[in-house]
């Protein structure tokens, strides 16, 4: 039996967070992590090694470019693919027969 992968959603607006746990896990077969700032998203990172980082770019606390020094400049970090990630990107990643209410703007 394989371990599913970890996707860890840091993003501060707790809608977007959501769709996107939800349509990863409802397409692939992955462990959801969510952080709801640059801070907490480094303290999960660290401590549970998702294989892929989805990060909004701008966020109170540690915008998305000072995690991504910060995980790197760690030697105890996963080696894993950090995505920049925005709310307004965020219909790219949705499926086509995503419901309609969902849909952000």
């Amino acid at each position: 039996m394989t371990e599913a992968r970890r996707v860890l959603p840091i993003e501060d607006d707790q809608s977007v967070r959501w769709i996107l746990g939800e349509t990863l896990s409802e397409m692939l077969d992955v462990e959801i992590l969510e952080g709801g700032n640059g801070v907490e998203g480094l303290a999960l990172a660290l401590a549970d090694s998702p294989d892929v980082v989805l990060m909004d770019k701008v966020m109170p606390g540690m915008d998305g470019l000072t995690f991504c020094r910060e995980l790197r400049a760690n030697p105890t970090s996963p080696r894993c693919q950090l995505r920049p990630c925005r709310a307004g990107t965020l219909r790219l990643c949705l499926p086509r027969n995503w419901p309609a209410r969902l849909m952000p703007g």
